[in-house]
C-alpha cells in the first residue's frame, strides 16, 4: 500500500505541477524509481491514475468539512480555507481539459463527481433540520453552484489572477445558504 501511496503523491505533484498531457508514465516510474510495469501494477493505465489522485483529493476534501457546527458555519470555515485547495482544483481542470477529448477519462471523472455531489446534498437533507438552510433551497443545485465556484477559481489561478478574499467569499457562500 505505501507504493500505491508514494506513487499518487508523487502523480499529484506531478499532474498539479507539469499538467496531465505534460507527465508521462516514464517520468513517473523514473522519478519513483521503479519500472513502467510496476506503475501498471498498481494503475491500468495513466487515466485510471489521474482518477484515482482526483478520487484521493475529493475524499480529503470530504474529511476536512468541519464536525460539530450548523451547515451554513461549516461551509463559512470550508470556504475561508479556499486556498488549501489550490492542487485539488489544478487536478480537476487537468482532469476536465482531458476529459473533453478521452472518454475514458470522462466516465472516470464524471461518474465520480457526480457521487460526490449527491453524497453531500443528501447528508444536508438527511439532517435538514439542524442545516440552517432556507427549506426553498434545491440543495443539489446549491452543491453543484459551489462545485462550479470552485472549479472557478481554479480557472482564475490558471490565469495567474488573484482569487477573492477568502473571508469575503465564506460569507458570500454562508448567505447562499442560510434563512
Amino acid at each position: 500500500m505505501a507504493t500505491r501511496d508514494n506513487l499518487l503523491d508523487l502523480a499529484t505533484t506531478r499532474f498539479v505541477e507539469d499538467g496531465y498531457a505534460g507527465t508521462s508514465v516514464r517520468e513517473l516510474a523514473r522519478e519513483s524509481d521503479r519500472t513502467t510495469g510496476a506503475l501498471y501494477g498498481h494503475f491500468r493505465n495513466k487515466a485510471a491514475l489521474l482518477g484515482e489522485v482526483i478520487a484521493t483529493r475529493i475524499a480529503a476534501l470530504e474529511d476536512d468539512f468541519p464536525s460539530g457546527v450548523s451547515l451554513v458555519e461549516g461551509l463559512r470555515q470550508n470556504w475561508k480555507r479556499s486556498g488549501d485547495r489550490a492542487a485539488l482544483r489544478a487536478l480537476l481542470l487537468e482532469g476536465a481539459v482531458a476529459a473533453r477529448h478521452d472518454p475514458e477519462i470522462r466516465e472516470r471523472l464524471g461518474p465520480r463527481q457526480t457521487e460526490a455531489l449527491a453524497e453531500w446534498g443528501q447528508r444536508v437533507r438527511d439532517h435538514a433540520a439542524e442545516a440552517e438552510l432556507d427549506p426553498d433551497v434545491d440543495v443539489d443545485a446549491l452543491f453543484k453552484l459551489f462545485w462550479a465556484v470552485e472549479l472557478g477559481l481554479g480557472l482564475l489561478e490558471a490565469y495567474g489572477i488573484d482569487l477573492p478574499d477568502p473571508d469575503t467569499s465564506a460569507d458570500m457562500v454562508a448567505r447562499l445558504a442560510s434563512r
